[in-house]
């Protein structure tokens, strides 16, 4: 257990990362909810299969599709529950800190450009 434990210093230098923990920040109610939409999305993606299994059940059915799907809905339902972890969570968390890095980095090059061109044209 103290193996695992360190600082943010040995952080630095160990961790190829450029976030220092699994969930750095905490996060505004508006960002949790895009963390939960690429949560869904990843689980969604894991279980696509029986997703399109269930589907293809229960189409063209309506009350019906509890009954005559049960075994299809069950196979779905599993397969999200074992997909639906924490570690599944701070991925997505991860995912989404990187994409607004990425985000980041690319607006500070737009306006590096636009610095460069605007001195190009200085007289």
């Amino acid at each position: 257990m103290a193996a695992e434990t360190h600082t943010a210093a040995t952080a630095t230098t160990t961790n190829t990362s450029p976030l220092l923990s699994r969930n750095p920040l905490p996060l505004s109610s508006a960002q949790e909810g895009q963390v939960r939409e690429i949560y869904h999305a990843r689980v969604r993606g894991f279980c696509a299969e029986e997703i399109r299994q269930f589907a293809e059940c229960a189409r063209g059915r309506t009350v019906t599709a509890t009954w005559a799907c049960r075994q299809e809905r069950g196979n779905m339902n599993k397969c999200m529950v074992f997909h639906a972890t924490q570690e599944n969570y701070d991925i997505a968390r991860e995912e989404w800190f990187r994409d607004r890095l990425e985000k980041r980095r690319m607006k500070e090059q737009e306006k590096a450009k636009a610095a460069v061109e605007l001195a190009k044209s200085a007289p």
